[in-house]
């Protein structure tokens, strides 16, 4: 029974020092949080040309915030809101870009 024992306190301690003895560094951390993109929405129009984005990176953002202004057709500008409560993390695309329905706009975390 002490060999069991041995072996699980054995196996454990490998699996948190890693095979060489060194502490493995995890792929998770506390200050990143999952992000969440939120994307041109498919509809009427498969093609937009983004306008501006009204929110810059770096700010808090709540959920129906307008986060990018695109122009899906002569004089039609389509406001696209984040679903997400967060922090504006990036614009995925730059002012002037053509994208596709479902193309990712910005990146919420």
């Amino acid at each position: 029974m002490a060999a069991v024992a041995r072996h699980a306190l054995r196996s454990a301690r490998y699996q948190l020092t890693g095979r060489f003895g060194r502490e493995r560094a995890f792929r998770s951390s506390s200050l990143r949080l999952p992000s969440v993109c939120v994307y041109f929405p498919q509809g009427a129009r498969d093609l937009g040309k983004i306008v501006r984005f009204p929110i810059m990176e770096g700010k808090e953002v709540e959920a129906g915030d307008v986060v990018a202004e695109l122009e899906s057709g002569p004089s039609q500008i389509l406001e696209v809101a984040t679903p997400h409560k967060g922090l504006l993390v990036r614009h995925m695309r730059k002012v002037g870009e053509v994208v596709n329905a479902g193309d990712a706009l910005v990146e919420v975390n």
